[in-house]
């Protein structure tokens, strides 16, 4: 990307899925989904011509706790 552009990522728990539904949408995708290691990648194009990546990690994200469970310890 250009220097001064910026970079957009969305995160999906299943790629394959999220790019079939968009797909079925009209999302034009730029290439296949690509294994980088730490997750699954690809891009779609929006209006303005940016690349957005779609990206499904390797690791699972933590779940925080409530500020309600916090209280009570």
């Amino acid at each position: 990307a250009p220097s001064g552009t910026p970079d957009i990522s969305f995160y999906c728990d299943d790629i394959e899925k999220t790019v079939a539904e968009l797909e079925a949408r009209g999302v034009r995708f730029v290439g296949g989904v690509e294994d980088r290691g730490y997750g699954l990648v690809t891009h779609f194009k929006v209006p303005g011509g940016f690349r957005v990546q779609l990206y499904q990690p390797r690791y699972s994200k933590r779940k925080k706790r409530s500020a309600a469970k916090e209280k009570r310890r």
